[in-house]
């Protein structure tokens, strides 16, 4: 942290700076590490009040009392490279790429639901992550709809006796962290492991919450503040948006990594992780019965009207797209709403985002938990997530088909894209069947066979001598 020129409260006599003095920063005169400076001349800053150093914060924790399994974990600053985040992720912690990353954003403190409803949730969102080989994404804390993934990422471990383990990201601010100084490596070297113990006793500062002990991985967000809420929400997004612009590893029918947000209860704060996923082209999810944030922006969806525009795609192809539109009346309802959940605090502000995150509504799905049954629930949730992300491809069938070969479900290629309506012309699967066969997909490749692929024409010379040459000892066709 850097030399600070800042007004301090809680002084000392004769204008003295005590140890428990507390910067505008957050932080008291004691957490400082570089000399301070007492001016009343300057208003205090981010970018001028504070510098970056090498972290001394990473490594592994071990949860005490939550089993052996070490979760990996770095400190970053928050203006840190995504090609740096990229390397770490991939070089340094080992992970595979993903076929599909679920971001899930929500309640923090108020997220409550039934048991059976809970279950629900956990086991299609788990469902969904597992069998089409997922990173999840949440704030890491916990708390709310973080500690229900984290209940349900750990639940699975225990189940599941086969398959690689499900990957669940923590990124949270690293001032709003409880017991953050057991992080600290003094040596610089990192802590291998750091010892990190979730306490039963009511944490006393408001602004604080523990790690989650069930997400495999963390990533905590630092800009030199304590107690500043939604520090992480611009760097999340920016990591998000990098991990969509990688590539699955399914061959020559490889595609970008598709994102989607889940959106469960949540405040302000899910608000604006909502509009920047809109912003950034991530469809969201929309659990509707789940409360504040997810309610409004559910309600806000239904009340609205669609209109059909035309608008012209990445291709340079003219097409049409889903938009909402509001009167005068259905504003005002939804303005209501948001005064009613949120207060009069920054009305105007929470409103607008409402408002641009429904814009393409081809990005969003309402998705209502309570009106399912609970097996049924857990089946639509897995549903509602992959469906989501077809919908916000409606235009690309092949792309459609080539994410549902990445994630092996031959069922969303047999209920979403293989419709009765549909025609394929001769020859135009013939490269997705390869793919299919380099990756021993038999249902796929029976899929083809019966829609309009001939064998004889796409057995020629040429693709024998490739799939020969190429094929993976595993393939069993």
């Amino acid at each position: 942290m850097s030399q600070m020129e800042i007004e301090w409260e809680n002084m000392g006599k004769q204008g003295t700076l005590t140890n428990d003095c507390l910067c505008e920063c957050g932080y008291k005169k004691v957490d400082h590490i570089l000399p301070l400076k007492f001016s009343h001349d300057n208003e205090w800053s981010v970018d001028k009040n504070t510098t970056t150093s090498p972290t001394n914060t990473f490594g592994e924790i071990e949860f005490i009392g939550h089993g052996d399994n070490e979760r990996k974990f770095v400190r970053v600053d928050v203006n840190t490279s995504m090609e740096k985040m990229e390397q770490l992720m991939m070089n340094v912690w080992g992970l595979q790429k993903p076929n599909l990353l679920i971001s899930v954003t929500g309640g923090a403190n108020f997220f409550n639901m039934k048991t059976k409803l809970k279950q629900a949730f956990r086991f299609g969102l788990m469902k969904a992550a597992r069998s089409t080989g997922a990173w999840i994404v949440t704030g890491g804390t916990n708390t709310g709809v973080m500690k229900h993934v984290g209940e349900a990422v750990r639940d699975y471990g225990l189940t599941s006796t086969t398959g690689a383990p499900v990957v669940a990201i923590g990124v949270a601010t690293w001032g709003c962290i409880h017991k953050k100084k057991d992080l600290i490596s003094r040596d610089g070297n990192g802590l291998y492991p750091a010892q990190y113990r979730i306490g039963t006793e009511k944490i006393k500062v408001r602004k604080e919450a523990y790690l989650d002990p069930n997400h495999t991985h963390f990533i905590l967000v630092d800009n030199g503040t304590e107690h500043s809420f939604a520090v992480e929400i611009p760097f999340r997004a920016q990591l998000e948006n990098a991990v969509a612009n990688m590539t699955t590893d399914t061959g020559k029918d490889a595609v970008k990594v598709p994102v989607c947000c889940l959106v469960a209860e949540g405040g302000p704060g899910t608000l604006e992780t909502v509009h920047h996923s809109i912003l950034n082209n991530i469809p969201i999810i929309i659990v509707q019965g789940s409360g504040r944030a997810a309610d409004i922006l559910a309600a806000a969806y239904e009340f609205s009207k669609e209109s059909e525009k035309e608008y012209v795609d990445k291709y340079g192809k003219k097409t049409w797209r889903s938009e909402t539109e509001f009167d005068s009346t259905q504003e005002a309802k939804i303005i209501d709403m948001i005064k009613d959940v949120f207060g009069d605090k920054n009305l105007v502000k929470n409103w607008q985002m409402v408002k641009e995150s429904l814009v393409n509504r081809d990005l969003v799905t309402v998705f209502n938990l309570s009106a399912s049954t609970s097996n049924q629930a857990s089946k639509d949730i897995d549903y509602a997530i992959l469906k989501a992300l077809l919908k916000a491809n409606k235009d690309q069938v092949y792309d459609q088909l080539k994410l549902a070969l990445a994630w092996n479900r031959i069922d969303i290629a047999k209920s979403e894209i293989f419709v009765d309506d549909r025609t394929w012309e001769p020859g135009s699967l013939d490269d997705i069947l390869q793919s299919a066969i380099m990756l021993n997909r038999k249902d796929f490749i029976e899929l083809f066979l019966d829609h309009s692929v001939s064998l004889k024409d796409f057995l020629s010379l040429t693709r024998l001598k490739q799939l020969y040459n190429q094929c993976k000892t595993v393939c069993q066709v």
